[in-house]
C-alpha cells in the first residue's frame, strides 16, 4: 500500500516486507495499492498492518500503540460537519483502540507509558527481564532516578517488585525519592544472601547411580552423603595443596627453611 508523495513518486505505507523479499529474489518491480490517504490515516494504516504480525515485542507493541493514538486523536479534532450535527460525544482515542484490539483502555495506557522509559529499561522490557505493569509504573520516574534504577538493577542481577515499583513511583511524584531508596528497591533479601540449600533429584537423576532395583531411598541418601563427604575432603586437600604451594614460593629462591632448635 502506498501514498502519492506531493513532490512526486510515492511513499510506501505497508509491504515493507515484502519489498525486501522482492529485493533479495532480484525482481525489480512489485505490485501496489495506490491509496489516497493523509498523513494520520497513512500511520493508523501502517500501524494495523505491521501489528498483524506475529511476534511482536513490548516495546515494539508499545512505540504502535503510541503512534497509532497520537493519529487517532488528531484526526478527532477534525470532526466533520455531519458529526458535530449529530450531537454525539466522540470516543477517547484510547477508548476506540481499545475497542479495535480487544485489550482494557488501562492496559493501552500501561502499554503505551513503556514509551518513556529510559533505553537500557526497554532492552529489559523486551528481554522480559522487566514485566510490563512494573515498567509502567517505572516510567514515570525522571531519567536520572531510572538511569540511576537501571544502574542497580544491572549490578544487583534484580528487578524491583511490582508493589516496589508503585512506591518508586509514589516517592517520585512527591519528590521524596533519593538514590539510596533505588538501590534497596533491587538491593537482596536476608533469604536471597542465604538462600536454603534445598534439591530434589528424580527418578532419572539418581538411577544411573544406583542401578538396583533394590536399592531404598535411606540407601540413595546415604550414598549422596557419603559422596559428598569424599568431595568435602577432595576440596581441603586441594586448598591444603595450594597453600602449600603458596607457601613455598613466598620463600625465595636460595632460602632455607630455619633447622630446628637444639
Amino acid at each position: 500500500v502506498v501514498i502519492p508523495r506531493q513532490a512526486g513518486g510515492y511513499e510506501m505505507v505497508s509491504g515493507h516486507r515484502r519489498q525486501r523479499a522482492c529485493q533479495l529474489a532480484g525482481i525489480q518491480t512489485m505490485p501496489v495499492i495506490v491509496r489516497q490517504l493523509d498523513r494520520d490515516e497513512a500511520t493508523i494504516s501502517m500501524v494495523d498492518a505491521n501489528m498483524k504480525r506475529e511476534n511482536i515485542s513490548p516495546m515494539e507493541k508499545a512505540r504502535a500503540y503510541s503512534m497509532k493514538l497520537e493519529a487517532m486523536k488528531r484526526k478527532a479534532g477534525r470532526r466533520s460537519k455531519a458529526e458535530i450535527l449529530s450531537g454525539e460525544k466522540p470516543m477517547r482515542a484510547d477508548e476506540q483502540l481499545a475497542q479495535q484490539t480487544g485489550e482494557s483502555r488501562a492496559n493501552i495506557q500501561k502499554i503505551t507509558r513503556l514509551t518513556k522509559l529510559e533505553p537500557e529499561l526497554q532492552q529489559m522490557v523486551d528481554e522480559k527481564k522487566l514485566p510490563v505493569h512494573t515498567a509502567a509504573d517505572i516510567s514515570y520516574l525522571k531519567k536520572d532516578e531510572q538511569k540511576a534504577l537501571a544502574d542497580a538493577i544491572k549490578k544487583e542481577d534484580k528487578v524491583p517488585s511490582g508493589t516496589q515499583a508503585a512506591a518508586l513511583k509514589k516517592e517520585s511524584q512527591a519528590g521524596t525519592l533519593t538514590t539510596e531508596n533505588i538501590k534497596k528497591a533491587v538491593a537482596p533479601t536476608k533469604r536471597e544472601e542465604t538462600p536454603v540449600l534445598k534439591i530434589t533429584l528424580g527418578e532419572e537423576d539418581l538411577r544411573p547411580y544406583f542401578p538396583d532395583a533394590r536399592t531404598t531411598i535411606p540407601d540413595v541418601k546415604r550414598g549422596v552423603l557419603e559422596a559428598l563427604d569424599l568431595r568435602k575432603k577432595a576440596l581441603e586437600r586441594q586448598q591444603a595443596k595450594a597453600q602449600a604451594e603458596k607457601d613455598g614460593k613466598g620463600k625465595g629462591p636460595g632460602k632455607k627453611s630455619p633447622s630446628p632448635a637444639r
